[in-house]
């Protein structure tokens, strides 16, 4: 199933990019942490029709 794969990156690349605007107080990766914030939702409301 590529939908729970997806989603799993979209999770770390939310983690992984937080954890770099806490770092550098940079807010130049909010955007693209926005982006795959977006794209784990998606896939989570793919994955929660999938199941119910």
């Amino acid at each position: 199933m590529f939908i729970l794969k997806d989603t799993r990156y979209f999770v770390v690349q939310i983690q992984q990019l937080l954890t770099d605007i806490g770092v550098t107080k940079s807010d130049e990766a909010k955007t693209e942490a926005l982006d795959s914030m977006e794209g784990a939702l998606q896939h989570l409301d793919k994955l929660i029709k999938f199941y119910t």
